[in-house]
Order: structure tokens, then C-alpha cells, then sequence
């Protein structure tokens, strides 16, 4: 599995509807590995942690899943609430991933520029 800081293969920057995260089967890379990556607009320890666990999350159960049946019960259980394609932290999620986050520090943004 890869992780990365990047824009989305769609709608990276779009006004509405925006992706902030992706994760690609490990059909779809080279050498059989999952890549992920978060966007570089979300700036928020937080919400960078939610994205992160919602596409570790399709990595976990497999793509193919979509966001129905073992991706649901999965993010549900993880404290993820809303939409399952949108999904946000919810307090129980806050709550888990609070120490982890104050231990590793604030997520710092690469500095893109043009």
C-alpha cells in the first residue's frame, strides 16, 4: 500500500462536488500494491485522518465493495458518519483518533506553488 499527498484523478480543485481522496486497486498499480492519496486542500489533521481511514478503509474491505455492505459496516464502526461516499469524523471517531493525532503532531501541507 502507498500513501500519498496528491490531487485526485478527477475534480480535484472543482468548486463543487470536489474529491479529496482516492484509493486505486492494487490491479490498477504495477506491482500489485493499494494507492492512496489524501488531497493537498485539505489542510485539517482531522479531516486529513477521516479521508485517510474512509480509503484505507476500501483498501481493508476491497474496491469492489463500492461503499455498501462491508465498507459501511467498517467506516460505521470506525466512528465515520454521513453519506458513505462522503462520509466525516464522528465523535467517536474524534475521540480514538485524538491522542494519535496530538502524539504525531499537526499534518503540515506540502508547499505547492506555481
Amino acid at each position: 500500500m502507498r500513501l500519498t499527498c496528491g490531487f485526485p484523478s478527477v475534480r480535484g480543485i472543482a468548486a463543487k462536488n470536489q474529491r479529496i481522496g482516492e484509493c486505486w486497486s492494487n490491479t490498477r498499480s504495477g506491482d500489485d500494491h493499494y494507492e492512496i492519496l489524501v488531497s493537498p486542500v485539505i489542510a485539517d489533521s482531522m479531516r486529513v485522518a477521516g479521508i485517510l481511514a474512509h480509503e484505507l478503509i476500501h483498501a481493508s474491505v476491497g474496491v469492489e465493495h463500492g461503499h455498501k455492505g462491508p465498507f459501511r459496516q467498517m467506516a460505521k464502526a470506525l466512528g465515520l458518519k454521513g453519506k458513505m461516499t462522503a462520509t466525516t469524523e464522528g465523535e467517536a471517531f474524534k475521540r480514538l483518533l485524538a491522542p494519535i493525532l496530538e502524539a504525531v503532531g499537526p499534518f503540515r501541507m506540502p508547499n505547492f506553488t506555481r
